[in-house]
């Protein structure tokens, strides 16, 4: 079942319950869309389990959480517990043997990760494979993209969504008035460096650039292997 609860205020609770109800008539569950539902970290306590103890040929392809207050912890946690359940995994049960095994879809963007680059980081010391679905960006120098353990599509994108601001033209009087553009999301070295850098795409400080690593974890006090 695709299950679609976005725009609403269901929280841990009211997941849990309706995961209950559809466990208990054999509806297995394939996409969950809950993005604006004001979910916070305590939604991983219901998710992470969920990720991990799944049939064969059940499971879940996608987890929709845009637009909510999930923090880092949560981001690693639903991703240790992605590797945990075996993903990439084949999800088709009429074609096991033909389905291609697949990362988990997870969507994350718009959330209350502070620094996703770390994120990133945090999993290349931690053996997690996390996929930004652009070469240079994942945990993963040689990631393929479609071997990871999620897929994680416009995760470096964070903090609430502003609005575009009306201005004025310039002139005197009421004159037209027109969108103003949002900033330019700059992301540059993962570290020290700021916000400058030249970008994957052979700009300067105009997108996102490859991972820098390092031999310590930078995120720290977070268990990774807490689903293994």
């Amino acid at each position: 079942a695709a299950i679609d609860i976005s725009d609403n205020l269901v929280g841990p609770a009211g997941l849990s319950a309706l995961f209950a109800v559809l466990k208990k008539h054999c509806v297995p569950v394939s996409v969950l869309k809950a993005f604006r539902n004001v979910l916070q970290e305590e939604v991983v306590d219901v998710l992470a389990p969920l990720l991990k103890d799944q049939q064969d040929g059940y499971a879940i392809t996608g987890l929709h959480l845009g637009h909510n207050r999930i923090g880092t912890e949560g981001a690693l946690r639903l991703i240790a517990a992605a590797k945990a359940g075996g993903y990439p995994r084949a999800a088709n049960k009429q074609d096991l043997v033909n389905d291609e095994p697949r990362p988990l879809w997870l969507r994350l963007e718009r959330n209350e990760i502070q620094s996703p680059e770390e994120v990133i980081a945090a999993c290349a010391d931690g053996g997690l494979l996390a996929c930004c679905m652009e070469d240079g960006l994942c945990s993963n120098p040689d990631c393929l993209h479609i071997t990871a353990h999620v897929q994680l599509p416009h995760f470096f994108q964070q903090g609430q969504e502003q609005k575009p601001a009306e201005v004025k033209k310039e002139g005197q009087g009421g004159g037209p008035i027109r969108q103003a553009p949002l900033p330019v999301l700059q992301r540059g070295p993962y570290g020290k460096g700021g916000l400058k850098g030249k970008s994957a795409n052979g700009g300067h400080g105009q997108g996102p650039v490859p991972l820098a690593r390092s031999s310590e974890p930078v995120v720290r006090d977070v268990v990774l292997d807490e689903f293994e």
